[in-house]
């Protein structure tokens, strides 16, 4: 497969867009040949004739009959000698450009693709083995988009003309057109609405008349539930043919009239994540506690309704004390092993918000919340279609609620554990459902943007890194329904940094530089704090690809940022100090490791708990690959509490591991195994026995 000039290709040349060519020097560097050498011959017009001849050869008088029709045989002959002289000269290589026939009078022929490159053959090539992987597989996404980049430059022999020309054009259009067709196809099916769109919008713009572009772009925006796009989409379509005095076809209108008959389901927006598991307990609890009786459950059930209504009382909610004990809604919580704690910080948490939704059945919003973290398992909860319809004072009350709650469960996952995380993240999802038809159109999908992206967050720490991909995947579409870049830029950030955490760095670059692309030209506070850390996530992989050129630019550039905003949770001089010293740690800077680490473990906020943990193991590293045993087993003991708290399997594994490693790297060193054995029988650590086995960071796969 050529999708790009081979080390064997001695000549490259570009047809599509302003014509280009240069040659291959002895240094294996690519030098241009100056327009001014072309000229004083039809040199140029012979090659690009050439190039484009079946099979690169020509007789001699289908180049005259082509090349230079309206003149007499004698001086088009004399055309085609000076030409072909000149081409000779320019190609420096006699191989390249030869002749056929009775002592090479009957025509001539170019040299194959591996010795003159051009980007149209490569093109073809990259487009038909797409087509062989089929066509929207993630194998072929990627020849497409190489294939895309050499159609961006233009049109076919741009700026030439005669019938030969026009017959070439048409035909490598159409190659161009199935280039971006199959290309926003391959994107759609990759979930990759913007990317999807702009393609159609590329073919319209080339063809402001393509209706099948139209239709192709139409049928997208409805499947993905961006119903005003579409709609905008075919009203401005009318007005364009109207513009050029034309209908558009039966065919256009019959699909825009099924499209606007054919309902939308909520399941466009809904699609499940992942089910919530329990992650507590053991397989012996779960046996005992399918063997208690009914009543000994329905007992359980009855002391959580008493603490709910404690908690909810004092919050000026009115209940209704019957549907608390209702074992209807409290028996999947205690199915699926959660405690009575548990579910209590879970509610109470989100109950909180309920105020501000004064139009809202209190009832069922708590018959909601009741099934809220287990949503995927209760299957079907009431909603409010019965609800009257608010006023617009509530809905944007409604709407300031949200908001408070979604900023609630990202200041959570700053220090919670990551159960009570993802247990936030699905009640709010499950609760998105519920006021959907009450939320703006607008501002609905940066909603579940976020929340997509706070249940793929928890996902990451628990290592469950497939579904956090999913997660994140679905964060990025719902933010480019409303065209928000930020949400975008996140959402790939945190593919980024799943990506990394499968060992596939150079991926989980090309998605951080995307990320950068959409904050480029914005430069308010949260984008510059997005960037800083994008920045900063950027050299740790570098650095893990021992690339300590891109690290350190990334770093200086993360650094430089800083100065114009005020950092937060999400990133300051400590999170910076913590990049600074893990890139260190990757390249075997030891000691520059361990004073950036040490001095991020200082800096830190108090609640900042996986950064805590994962800051002192790293930092033990840094103290083991100095040598320093003592001080490496200090800091192993600091991370240890806030492993414990951390309560992810991500962060355990990673303490089991460098214990391990500080027994080989210290062998029979009775400290070292006395450390092992604190950690093995601590008590705060004993519930999290269960990861011991999980995926490695930096090893997993997806």
């Amino acid at each position: 497969m050529i999708e790009r000039a081979r080390p064997s290709a001695l000549v490259r040349v570009w047809l599509l867009g302003p014509f280009q060519v240069e040659w291959r020097t002895d240094a294996a560097t690519w030098e241009t040949i100056e327009k001014s050498a072309w000229e004083g011959s039809y040199a140029r017009l012979l090659f690009k004739r050439l190039l484009c001849a079946s099979g690169r050869r020509s007789t001699r008088s289908e180049l005259i009959d082509d090349l230079w029709p309206e003149r007499s045989l004698a001086m088009a002959e004399k055309y085609l000698n000076n030409a072909s002289s000149k081409l000779h000269h320019l190609l420096r290589e006699d191989h390249l450009l030869t002749t056929f026939g009775p002592r090479g009078s009957a025509g001539y022929e170019l040299a194959g693709q591996e010795v003159v490159w051009t980007d149209i053959d490569a093109c073809e090539t990259l487009l038909a083995e797409a087509e062989r992987l089929g066509r929207t597989s993630p194998q072929a996404l990627s020849l497409l988009e190489k294939a895309s980049a050499y159609v961006e430059r233009g049109g076919m022999l741009e700026g030439e003309s005669g019938q030969w020309v026009r017959t070439i054009q048409a035909e490598k259009e159409v190659v161009m057109r199935y280039c971006l067709l199959w290309l926003a196809e391959a994107y759609e099916a990759q979930h990759m609405l913007w990317h999807a769109r702009r393609q159609y919008r590329r073919l319209l713009a080339r063809n402001p008349l393509d209706e099948e572009s139209l239709c192709r772009l139409l049928a997208m925006l409805h499947r993905q539930g961006m119903i005003n796009d579409a709609r905008a989409l075919y009203e401005e379509a009318q007005r364009r043919f109207d513009e050029y005095g034309l209908p558009l076809s039966e065919t256009t209108r019959n699909l825009a009239q099924q499209l606007r008959n054919r309902p939308l389901s909520p399941d466009v927006y809904l699609t499940p994540l992942p089910i919530l598991e329990h992650t507590g307990g053991d397989s012996h609890q779960d046996e005992e506690r399918q063997k208690q009786p009914d009543s000994l459950i329905e007992n359980k059930q009855h002391d959580l309704s008493s603490l709910l209504i404690q908690e909810m009382i004092p919050l000026g909610m009115k209940l209704n004390r019957n549907l608390l004990l209702s074992a209807e809604y409290v028996a999947p919580l205690f199915d699926n092993g959660w405690s009575s704690v548990d579910v209590l910080q879970m509610i109470t948490g989100l109950a909180k918000k309920v105020q501000a939704m004064p139009n809202i059945s209190q009832q069922q919003f708590m018959r909601s919340l009741l099934g809220v973290g287990v949503a995927t398992i209760v299957g079907s909860l009431p909603d409010f279609s019965a609800e009257k319809h608010i006023s617009a004072e509530d809905r944007t009350k409604l709407h300031q609620a949200w908001s408070e709650s979604i900023i609630a469960g990202w200041n959570l996952f700053a220090s919670a554990n990551m159960s009570l995380v993802l247990a936030v993240g699905h009640s709010q999802l499950h609760l998105l459902q519920k006021t959907y038809s009450e939320l703006y159109p607008s501002v609905r999908p940066l909603f579940y943007s976020s929340v997509y992206r706070l249940i793929g967050a928890a996902f990451f720490y628990q290592a469950r890194y497939a579904d956090a991909m999913h997660a994140h995947k679905k964060a990025y579409i719902t933010a480019v329904e409303a065209y928000d870049y930020w949400n975008m830029a996140e959402s790939l950030g945190w593919q980024a940094g799943v990506l990394k955490a499968c060992g596939q760095h150079t991926e989980s670059i090309q998605a951080m530089k995307a990320a950068l692309h959409l904050l480029h030209d914005h430069h308010d506070s949260q984008s510059l704090i997005s960037q800083s850390r994008l920045l900063a996530q950027c050299a740790e992989s570098a650095a893990l690809l021992g690339d300590r050129k891109t690290m350190e630019e990334t770093l200086d550039g993360s650094r430089n940022l800083l100065d114009q905003f005020e950092g937060n949770d999400e990133f300051d001089m400590a999170m910076w100090q913590l990049y600074k010293g893990t890139c260190a740690l990757y390249i075997d800077d030891f000691a520059t490791a361990e004073a950036y680490l040490q001095q991020a473990h200082i800096s830190l906020k108090p609640h900042l708990t996986h950064q805590h943990a994962s800051t002192a193991l790293l930092l033990s590293q840094a103290r083991a690959g100095m040598g320093e045993r003592e001080r490496a087993i200090d800091a192993v003991r600091a991370a240890i509490p806030y492993v414990a708290a951390a309560d992810t399997p991500l962060v355990y594994r990673g303490l089991l591991d460098h214990v391990q490693h500080l027994a080989v790297q210290f062998p029979r060193e009775s400290v070292v195994y006395q450390l092992a054995e604190e950690v093995q029988q601590h008590p705060q650590l004993q519930s999290l026995k269960m990861y011991a086995d999980g995926p490695r960071y930096l090893e997993a796969t997806l």
